[in-house]
């Protein structure tokens, strides 16, 4: 599980400074995509995952904005990492899957938020044929998870069973945490 974790470590780092470059006036658009392109890179080819500059950051009626966001990006917690075995998924996303092993990890948002710290998202991620790759992400709304597309040839469409269950951090938010003491 080390190296998954590490894995998924180095991503939360890129994503970090790749978020953070969106809304810095003072980086350029092309040191920016290098960023971006890079956490872009942890995900699996397939998989869509808009993550870049809009255009309009720092259009006139958007530069305090995007100066509060700068400063509200956080790196993401990890609370919990689920080790699967025998996932199945969507046809697309089954051909591009080596192994019967997936790793859910179940994070924070990337911002400070008015809300305590509790679940944003899981990134799903396994072995591929682009070696470990971030496959797939659920979001956490209403205090249930749900899918982030429905588009099912690229869903996993079962994770299988838990097979290690590690504990990382609990959340502060009570629905979050509520969740988490079950797991």
């Amino acid at each position: 599980m080390k190296t998954v974790v590490d894995f998924f470590n180095e991503f939360l780092e890129a994503e970090y400074h790749s978020t953070v470059s969106i809304f810095t006036k003072e980086m350029s658009d092309e040191e920016s995509k290098e960023l971006t392109d890079k956490t872009k890179s942890f995900l699996h080819s397939i998989v869509k995952y808009q993550h870049e500059r809009s255009g309009a950051e720092f259009d006139e009626d958007m530069v305090e904005f995007s100066e509060i966001n700068k400063n509200n990006v956080i790196k993401r917690h990890i609370f919990l990492v689920k080790e699967y075995q025998n996932a199945t998924y969507g046809e697309a996303l089954s051909r591009v899957i080596i192994g019967n092993k997936l790793y859910g990890f179940y994070c924070s948002y990337n911002m400070k938020t008015r809300k305590e710290i509790g679940y944003s998202q899981i990134f799903f991620v396994t072995d591929t044929d682009e070696g470990f790759k971030i496959v797939y992400l659920k979001r956490f709304l209403d205090g249930k998870w749900a899918l982030m597309h429905g588009y099912e040839p690229m869903q996993i469409t079962n994770t299988g069973h838990v097979v290690e269950v590690c504990k990382v951090q609990a959340p502060v938010d009570a629905v979050s945490l509520a969740r988490y003491e079950e797991d």
